[in-house]
């Protein structure tokens, strides 16, 4: 799983990187992007298949990241479907784009400590 999860993540980091230079790259990260999201969703369901053999610490970032990935649809669902407030303020516009990319850096981190300790 880390192995896949660093082959998109590379990418992904690079285009981020590109897109401060130029604006069309983040296109490329959008793209990456919905690769990146399903799988590692897929792959945070099957290493809480692991979680009793998972040091403590790993076991509460496992914890934090299932709790942050919740919160963060919860409130993308509240502010964009119930409250429609997506296109009218530009920093939950920001908010909304840029979370994804801090729990994918986020749920990386996890799968590395992981790795090692296995």
């Amino acid at each position: 799983m880390t192995w896949i999860n660093r082959v998109l993540m590379i990418p992904f980091i690079i285009t981020l990187m590109l897109g401060v230079i130029d604006f069309g790259f983040f296109y490329y990260s959008a793209l990456i992007a919905l690769l990146i999201g399903p799988f590692q969703f897929f792959s945070f369901l099957l290493t809480t298949m692991y979680y009793r053999k998972v040091k403590k610490i790993n076991r509460g970032y496992l914890v934090i990241y299932g709790c942050l990935v919740i919160v963060y649809f919860v409130y993308s669902y509240l502010l964009i479907g119930v409250y429609e407030l997506f296109d009218r303020i530009d920093l939950i516009r920001i908010i909304i784009w840029t979370t994804p990319v801090f729990l994918s850096f986020f749920w990386t981190y996890i799968l590395e400590s992981i790795k090692k300790e296995l």
